[in-house]
């Protein structure tokens, strides 16, 4: 293990970080046009990127604490020290992974918080119409054309026919969660649901 090794890594570093930051754009652009379709796809891509770039990091790691010790540094020494202490022309390559792996690093948090901001306005305008709708489907049906139903039958004398009219609270409804509510949890990713891979991207990198 050495320089070289760890130069390959960091490579592999980079690769992983592109990815995700495409995965995570192509979810913003297409919150940004107003569509949900492929939100989960998108997450699921999302959260494997998320795992790649763990997993690479834990190769980094045990690479960069070698390299470190073989320079007479501590063991946790940052890249940046690295570079510094390393020989021609590894100082100069190991600054150009430390530049570039910084530059993805912030691109990548900016995104983040966009795809999220994106994802709680969504949240909020999918809430607000289902809301609507469960308000119009829990009103009573309007049977005369005038309005909703009267909370009573009218007063009239009783005959034969009323052993065959409906008892009032048929045209109650008796699911007092309505369609909507029904809907609602399914149907709703919220800020946080689906999205565990934007959560945690910043302890990612």
């Amino acid at each position: 293990m050495g320089l070289n090794e760890l130069s390959e890594v960091l490579w592999h570093e980079r690769r992983a970080l592109e990815l995700l930051l495409f995965r995570v754009d192509t979810q913003r652009l297409a919150l940004a046009g107003g569509s949900t379709r492929w939100l989960g796809r998108t997450t699921c891509e999302i959260e494997a990127g998320v795992d790649r770039v763990r997993s690479v990091e834990l190769a980094l790691a045990v690479e960069a604490q070698d390299v470190a010790l073989s320079l007479g540094l501590e063991a946790d020494a940052s890249l940046r020290d690295v570079a510094d202490s390393a020989p021609a022309p590894w100082d100069d390559l190991l600054a150009d992974h430390h530049r570039e792996l910084v530059h993805l690093t912030d691109q990548l948090r900016a995104v983040t918080a966009h795809t999220r901001e994106l994802l709680v306005r969504s949240h909020r305008a999918v809430d607000e119409a289902l809301t609507a709708l469960e308000d119009e489907l829990l009103e009573e049906p309007d049977l005369d054309g005038t309005g909703l139903v009267e909370d009573t039958w009218p007063t009239h004398e009783a005959g034969p026919a009323d052993d065959a009219r409906p008892a009032d609270h048929a045209l109650r409804p008796t699911d007092h969660a309505g369609p909507a509510e029904r809907l609602r949890g399914p149907m709703l990713p919220g800020p946080g649901d689906g999205h565990v891979a934007l959560r945690h991207v910043d302890q990612a990198m």
